[in-house]
This record gives C-alpha cells, sequence and structure tokens, in this order.
C-alpha cells in the first residue's frame, strides 16, 4: 500500500511540474536597460524580468534583404497570426547607412509609407506591434545589394 502511496505522490509531482513547465513557456522575458549621459544631463531607464503572457505559440524569425530607396513588405509567416513583441537589427556595421520601417498610410487613391522607426547600422528595437498593420521597410545604403534586416515577431 505504501509503494502505491509513494508512485501516486511521484505521478502527480511529476504532473505538476509538467504543468507548470507549460505555463511557463507561454511567457515572454524582457530586460531593457537603457542609459544616457550627456553633459548634465544624466538618465536611467532599467525593466528587468517584466513578463507577457503568450497565448499564441507562433513566431517568426529570419533575416531579410531590404532594397536601398524602395519600400518593400516586411515579411512574416502566416503562422503568427497576432503580432506581438518584436525584435528588429540592422545588420550594416556603417553608422551612416539606416533601414527605415514603416507602415502603409492611404489617403484618398493615394497610398504612401509613413516610417515610424529608423535603425542605423548596428541599432536594435525591442517593441510591441499592433495586430493589424503590415510592416514595410527601405534601406538608405550605397551598397546595391541593400542592407540586412534582422526580424523576430512572436505571437501574442
Amino acid at each position: 500500500m505504501k509503494k502505491l502511496n509513494i508512485l501516486g505522490i511521484v505521478i502527480v509531482a511529476g504532473l505538476l511540474a509538467a504543468v507548470a513547465a507549460v505555463y511557463a513557456a507561454d511567457e515572454i522575458t524582457i530586460n531593457e536597460y537603457i542609459k544616457v549621459a550627456n553633459g548634465e544631463f544624466d538618465l536611467t531607464r532599467n525593466v528587468n524580468q517584466y513578463k507577457v503572457s503568450q497565448y499564441g505559440r507562433s513566431a517568426d524569425y529570419h533575416i531579410q534583404s531590404i532594397a536601398s530607396s524602395v519600400w518593400e513588405e516586411v515579411s512574416v509567416i502566416a503562422d503568427v497570426s497576432s503580432n506581438g513583441y518584436s525584435f528588429f537589427r540592422n545588420l550594416e556595421t556603417n553608422r551612416a547607412f539606416y533601414i527605415d520601417i514603416g507602415v502603409r498610410d492611404v489617403v484618398g487613391a493615394v497610398t504612401n509609407r509613413k516610417a515610424f522607426m529608423r535603425l542605423y547600422g548596428s541599432d536594435v528595437a525591442l517593441l510591441p506591434l499592433h495586430v493589424t498593420n503590415t510592416l514595410w521597410a527601405q534601406a538608405f545604403t550605397t551598397n546595391a545589394e541593400g542592407s540586412s534586416l534582422e526580424v523576430w515577431i512572436n505571437e501574442r
């Protein structure tokens, strides 16, 4: 009888550990730190272990070549049905060259792209995305192939 009780406790403990592991896997953990010390101005912002529930399980990670001076759609796989937290990095190392990231703005019959972010060479950005926006990007570089943009979008 004691063997059965111990076996039952082990099984229940194993199930609880499995449930806890699955529950913990549904979180995105964010650590951000920024410090500006410029003359008399000195400000630091630090967020550690900020947890965001992740209800979906899809993500898209890729490196996309972005053409120079031409807006092109940032590709996101269809499995990522709701944009959540995202990470972007301009893989260009020359700080003089940049990639603009924006959204499409339609006014009447005219379609424009409105940039909301500019990543100079080696710049990174971490931000939550709105679910309804398709992202567009264009590079400004002398490199004929354009620039490379690292993209990681997690479903929320």
